[in-house]
């Protein structure tokens, strides 16, 4: 590996850049290759159209944990202001 990394240190910037390039998109794609592997067993296991109109979509969820936060929050907030001081 070091003779290699040698080897690449006396090339020109041009073909370090190339090769750079092309390396992290080599990366990418066996990253997204991974995710979409697991992206596919996902989806796999949803049969019929009736699960996918019972299961809520990413947004739902979104908007229900903000609401809960925001409610706990104000609870919170409102059961301190009622505290007395010691």
């Amino acid at each position: 590996m070091r003779r290699i990394i040698a080897h690449l240190r006396t090339k020109p910037d041009h073909h370090k850049r190339t090769i750079v390039l092309v390396v992290s998109l080599g990366i990418t794609a066996l990253v997204f290759l991974i995710w979409l592997s697991f992206v596919k067993v996902e989806f796999a296991s949803i049969d019929s159209p009736q699960q996918v109109a019972d299961n809520p979509g990413p947004l739902v969820f979104i908007k229900e944990n903000v609401a809960n936060a925001y409610n706990s929050i104000k609870s919170d907030l409102g059961s301190i202001k009622y505290q007395a001081p010691q």
